[in-house]
């Protein structure tokens, strides 16, 4: 199956010069640029090697593959750290044992935050969302579940989806029966989109990459999911982006007019961090057709930082000149920790008459002095905040 993947892939990378010539789609638009232009440092360099690498289709490299994701996610899955100045396919895994063992007795503060946030009895059952200890997923034993940086990230995204309603809501329209469709733009990995998908597992999942990024987050989907149908959209039949089959389909960043224009309606789109990483131009184009695609209905979920050197001026400001409504998103569970980036939800319409206020939990001031007093009682808050406090003091 990856080598498949590997293969169907590379057509894809190889053909891209032809397939956008031939169908006269913007340059500017169609290949990488801003943060990930090859010539973009040493982050870009790691993901063209890792990309590389991988399409050797050799059992110990696709074994490992979550290994060599850190250019998604900036978290070295190998050394359980920060990932940078670090090279993926460098690093060496030959003493990993040894070299985990010396973190095995020190988690990272994200574990702790991880504990904090999946505590409460107020975060059901269903939305704590381990990884699968598939590819190479390794990190700290919590309860049974692997646990990383990465771990803790896809956590606080599933937490801030469910207390502004949106999970409730695609759970209440796919229990009625209807169509639901989420399409996720620069979805690394894979790995939010395989929490999401085991959440509302009726949806039709779309993922929109660069194809070199496809390459990771196929394999991954394919092997963590295969209860679901996985299709590489190559621009051939342009039916596979109406079918309602509850599948998993992964469409090049160059063949996104053709999703656009297949009308179909999206519930959900999601984007995080990746808009920050664009040319001004990739953003303006993504952000006008998303406005087309969600419609009246439709709600865009976006978390990237308001200061990065790779886009223009402040990319919030830009949201908010394609999107009327806007609202700034900070999840109770995770209120109390020091965020980088901006979480906010846009749309064509007032929010709440796309999310009914009953699918909003923790929205009443009884919620608020809950949450007050759980937080001043959570030691899990206090490991977190002790942990930051002896990280940056004894430098």
């Amino acid at each position: 199956m990856a080598c498949d993947i590997c293969d169907t892939i590379k057509h894809l990378v190889d053909h891209r010069d032809d397939y956008v010539k031939n169908h006269n789609i913007d340059l500017e638009f169609a290949y990488p640029d801003g943060n990930w232009n090859r010539d973009g440092g040493p982050v870009n360099h790691d993901f063209y090697d890792a990309y590389l690498h991988v399409l050797k289709k050799e059992y110990n490299i696709i074994n490992n593959l979550r290994f060599f994701t850190q250019s998604f996610t900036g978290y070295q899955l190998s050394s359980l750290s920060r990932s940078e100045g670090k090279n993926s396919v460098k690093s060496t895994t030959k003493n990993l044992d040894v070299i985990l063992d010396k973190s095995a007795n020190t988690p990272d503060e994200t574990i702790h935050k991880y504990v904090a946030i999946t505590k409460s009895k107020f975060l059901p059952n269903y939305l704590v969302c381990p990884p699968k200890k598939i590819l190479g997923e390794i990190g700290w034993n919590v309860k049974g579940n692997t646990v990383n940086g990465d771990t803790y990230a896809n956590q606080e995204h599933i937490n801030t989806l469910y207390e502004t309603g949106i999970i409730n809501k695609l759970r209440y329209l796919s229990e009625k029966g209807q169509s639901i469709n989420i399409l996720e733009i620069g979805s690394g990995y894979g790995g939010l989109a395989y929490h999401l998908k085991s959440i509302v597992p009726k949806a039709n999942y779309y993922l929109c990459d660069l194809p070199e990024s496809l390459l990771f987050s196929s394999i991954y989907i394919s092997i963590s999911s295969p209860q679901f149908k996985s299709i590489i959209y190559d621009g051939t039949d342009k039916s596979i982006l109406t079918q309602d089959n509850s599948a998993f389909v992964f469409v090049p960043n160059y063949m996104f007019d053709d999703l656009v224009e297949s009308k179909y309606n999206v519930d959900l789109v999601i984007n995080t961090i990746s808009l920050a990483e664009m040319s001004e131009k990739q953003v303006h184009i993504y952000l006008e057709k998303i406005k087309e695609m969600i419609g009246d209905s439709g709600i865009f979920f976006e978390q990237n930082s308001t200061n990065s050197s790779f886009t223009y001026g402040n990319l919030k400001t830009s949201l908010s000149e394609f999107f009327p409504y806007r609202e700034t998103q900070v999840a109770k569970s995770v209120s109390l920790f020091r965020r980088t980036s901006s979480t906010d939800v846009w749309s064509n319409l007032p929010i709440d008459k796309i999310i009914d206020p009953s699918l909003r939990p923790f929205r009443s001031s009884s919620w608020n002095i809950y949450w007050i007093g759980y937080w001043l009682t959570n030691w899990s808050f206090y490991k977190a905040m002790l942990h930051r406090v002896k990280k940056y003091a004894f430098k």
